[in-house]
């Protein structure tokens, strides 16, 4: 392996010289991340465990969503919105719990409302969706094209 590694990397690649990542140009020295929480508490524990989040330094907010009324989950999502204010991304995951319909029908109020990450919005019966669409999403998580507002 050392052999094969040399070879692909040259003298750069040896202990002591400039990290791999760097020489492939890498841009960034952080990644984002985000937490994770909003599960189905009482809307004002929702709301302070999100301003802790953002206490300690979180720019990225992942709350969970799922009551029987979807117009209680974009209540709650609009409350967490409002509290957290511009420098906090709110993020969206439904676990499941939604139908096709309801995440068609939701999608663009939680657009309205600044989210742009809506996490497994239904179940896995993806057949389902691509018989009735056409298609269906590559991946379980929907990012909205900051370019289509």
């Amino acid at each position: 392996m050392g052999s094969l590694r040399r070879r692909a990397l040259g003298p750069h690649g040896e202990a002591g010289g400039p990290a791999l990542y760097k020489l492939l140009g890498a841009s960034r020295s952080e990644v984002p991340v985000y937490a994770s929480g909003g599960w189905l508490v009482p809307l004002d524990e929702l709301v302070q465990e999100a301003l802790d989040y953002k206490a300690q330094g979180f720019r990225h907010y992942k709350m969970k969503v799922g009551c029987a009324d979807v117009r209680e989950d974009l209540g709650r999502v609009e409350a967490v919105r409002s509290a957290l204010g511009d420098g906090v991304e709110v993020m969206v995951d439904a676990n499941q719990g939604w139908t096709v319909k309801k995440s068609i029908a939701v999608a663009p109020r939680l657009l309205e409302m600044g989210v742009r990450w809506l996490e497994s919005r239904f179940p896995r019966g993806i057949t389902a969706v691509r018989r009735r669409y056409g298609r269906a999403p590559r991946s379980r998580s929907w990012r909205a094209n900051p370019s289509s507002r």
